[in-house]
Parts: C-alpha cells; structure tokens; sequence
C-alpha cells in the first residue's frame, strides 16, 4: 500500500491514510529484508524542551527545537500549519479543526496508547512510514491526536524523522503542548 504525507483535498485539509508519523526502526538495509522494531509511543524523550522556541496559537501552544521554520501553507476550513528543521530532517504538521483525524490504528505496524497532555487526554500513534524515495527508505514518525477540544473541535499533531534523534524531538514537541482556557478534559 503506498503511504502519502498530508495533501490538500475537497475542502479540507485532509490527512492521507498515513499522515502519521513513524515510530519504528530497521534492523537491516532498506524496506526489503529488515524486521521492524517498533519503539513505543509513550516512551519519555529525554531532552530539555525549556529551550525551545515558543509556537502559539488561538487554543494552543507548543515549543520547537532550534531552527525549526515554518512551511507555508493555506488551510480551507481548519488551522493548518507545517514546520521543518533546518536540515528538512524533520518536519511537523498540525490540523485544528472539526475533520481532523483521530489516528485509529491503521496496521499491526502502529502501536498507539494514551497520555495526559497539556491537561488532556491524547492518543499517541508511532508507525513505518515508506518514503516514496526509490531507495526505500524507512521514516519513523509518530502522531498525537486530542478530540473535542471545544466541541466538534479536534488537534492532531503529526511529523516524520530520518533518525531516532528527530523521532524524540517529535515526541518532546508533543508533550510541549498545552491549552488555553478552561474545561479540560
């Protein structure tokens, strides 16, 4: 099954069947022979996020490592933003609004379990993304999904790493999250 990363369709910004992210290695070369190891998604990363730049939005906000830049890109009728590091070896999106996917477990590849973040409850999803590069490369990636924030209204987060080092900054990112107001759940 070919995997796609987040494209623009109808009239919302929708999230193709894998718009998560990875959290998995190979053990080998490339897609072909490798068994994969899945690395949970709850997993602490262990950084020191106090330094990250801050990202804030009307019901959010969030930190970013170091030279992380923002990608442009127009949302329809959702919040819909993307960033990258410096080197593009990283990049995380985010879509708030009412069709924003709930990461259900799409393959016995995903692994997914529940944390409180930012004072609600979020589920984490990590699974192998295939780069559509003709190398085969293996992407880790994970995503996080919080339903209802207000309601009707959703958040997920999601992002893609070449290295286990930008699978934990994606990760951290994720627990840097926290929300605005009151009522949480």
């Amino acid at each position: 099954m070919k995997k796609s990363g987040p494209s623009l369709k109808g009239t919302h910004f929708r999230i193709g069947i894998t718009l998560l992210v990875a959290v998995t290695t190979s053990v080998g070369c490339g897609r072909g022979g490798g068994k994969l190891l899945t690395i949970p998604p709850c997993a602490k990363p262990k950084l020191d996020m106090k330094s990250w730049e801050p990202v804030q939005e009307r019901h959010f906000r969030f930190r970013l490592p170091p030279g992380f830049r923002e990608v442009k890109i127009q949302g329809i009728d959702t919040v819909v933003r993307i960033f990258r590091s410096a080197d593009s070896s990283v990049s995380l999106t985010f879509d708030w609004g009412a069709y924003s996917d709930p990461l259900p477990v799409r393959g016995p590849e995903w692994v997914a379990c529940e944390e409180r973040i930012g004072g609600r409850k979020g589920r984490i999803v990590t699974m192998p993304y295939s780069d559509p590069d003709p190398r085969g490369a293996i992407i880790l990636g994970a995503g996080v999904a919080w339903r209802d924030i207000t309601p009707g209204v959703h958040l997920t987060m999601f992002g893609w790493a070449r290295e286990p080092s930008g699978l934990d900054q994606l990760l951290g990112i994720f627990r840097t999250v926290r929300f605005e107001g009151s009522g949480r759940k």
